[in-house]
């Protein structure tokens, strides 16, 4: 019927459908999260793919499944990788969230892990900061006590420097944790505008007396 009404192949005009749904999607991925070298992977693989329950279901369905699949033969490794240490991540960001509000003398030291303000070498503990070194011993803590429950085959009570480097690393791409660094950016914004403004009050405030005095010894030297 729909044939005949226009004319046109149904088939073909569905297939047309949903290429534009696709190019659609990375079209907006190219311009959300960049293009060539410098595209942020992740966000654009994620766009484009969350499109593809537009165009089919049955496709959304065999990804999933090849998905968890992948999954299960990363959790199988014994060494942590950028991929199978994400489901450990999560529970890391909280806990170490929950760390820093009982200790708020290192929401900065943490917050510049995550921002990669500070980057600290393990190879050189000397430069680490007492600050680091305590979140350091709380990533040590949480990794002992937890991470069985994500890589049953892994045989270590710490991770190995590289490791180290990829759990670091992976706290930024935590969204709980993007959000906690955003929070704790602008909170030492909104100090650095207030200590700013009352400076420039403090300033007004004594401009008027020191000029005042200026005019009364003009006077004086006036009258005498």
């Amino acid at each position: 019927m729909f044939k005949e009404i226009s004319g046109l192949d149904i088939e073909k005009v569905w297939r047309e459908q949903k290429e534009f749904v696709l190019l659609k999607q990375i079209y907006i991925a190219a311009t959300t999260y960049g293009e060539n070298s410098s595209a942020c992977l992740q966000g654009t693989w994620s766009q484009i793919i969350g499109s593809i329950n537009e165009i089919s279901s049955k496709i959304v369905a065999q990804y999933d499944q090849h998905l968890k699949e992948e999954q299960e033969l990363e959790a199988r490794k014994d060494v942590i990788t950028e991929e199978n240490i994400k489901p450990f991540m999560e529970g890391l960001a909280n806990k170490l969230i929950q760390y820093v509000e009982l200790h708020p003398e290192l929401k900065k030291a943490l917050g510049d892990f995550v921002l990669a303000i500070a980057i600290v070498d393990t190879t050189k503990p000397e430069e680490i900061t007492f600050e680091q070194q305590k979140i350091l011993a709380e990533i040590n803590k949480y990794f002992s006590e937890n991470i069985k429950g994500v890589l049953q085959n892994y045989n270590k009570d710490i991770p190995s420097r590289g490791e180290y480097a990829l759990v670091i690393e992976g706290l930024s791409e935590i969204e709980v944790m993007q959000r906690f660094a955003q929070e704790l950016f602008n909170q030492q914004e909104n100090i650095a505008r207030e200590t700013e403004a009352q400076i420039d009050g403090d300033d007004n405030n004594a401009a008027p007396r020191i000029e005042k005095k200026t005019i009364v010894a003009a006077s004086t030297l006036t009258i005498a």
